[in-house]
């Protein structure tokens, strides 16, 4: 073997043919992937979107912005007392006090709870529903509520349009 010898397999036509690709045969159409369960199930997480992205637009605009201590619950006499997260969770306890003075404890689903005890962080919540709380920051965004408004009007769209195609058939 020398030093520029290429081997047997130089020479294009003795390697083997390339296989051709297999065709689809014409006028084949797949099958539509929803059935009409499928469509149920899309109309149903269309209806959550839209519960979900009406509460966030009713803290945005009918909410009040209140500032609140981070960690901290009230205890049975009213007294607010320390509570800090043994590890970072996805609840963080405020208090605050409402429009009309009442001290309040309420917790607001967050990722990853590490503020510091006491810290001072602003909530907002609907008057006459205080249990309805959330981080000002997670209610400033109009993003969100708007994304899954539109979201929603999609999957509504597209059930409704499969279920006609069914019907059809």
């Amino acid at each position: 073997m020398g030093l520029f010898d290429r081997g047997k397999y130089y020479r294009l036509e003795d390697r083997e043919p390339e296989k051709k690709k297999k065709e689809r045969p014409k006028g084949y159409t797949p099958p539509k992937p929803l059935s009409a369960l499928s469509c149920a199930l899309l109309l149903l997480l269309a209806l959550a979107l839209c519960c979900y992205s009406a509460a966030l637009l009713v803290m945005r605009f009918a909410g009040v912005e209140a500032e609140a201590r981070a960690n901290t619950a009230l205890d049975g006499d009213g007294a607010v007392v320390d509570a800090g997260p043994v590890s970072v969770s996805s609840t963080l306890h405020v208090t605050f006090r409402d429009r009309e003075g009442t001290l309040r404890a309420a917790g607001v689903s967050l990722l990853g709870n590490t503020e510091a005890i006491g810290d001072t962080v602003l909530i907002r919540y609907v008057p006459g529903h205080e249990g309805w709380v959330t981080l000002s920051s997670q209610s400033d965004r109009l993003a969100l509520p708007f994304g899954g408004l539109f979201l929603s009007v999609f999957l509504v769209r597209t059930a409704y349009r499969r279920f006609k195609e069914l019907k059809q058939k």
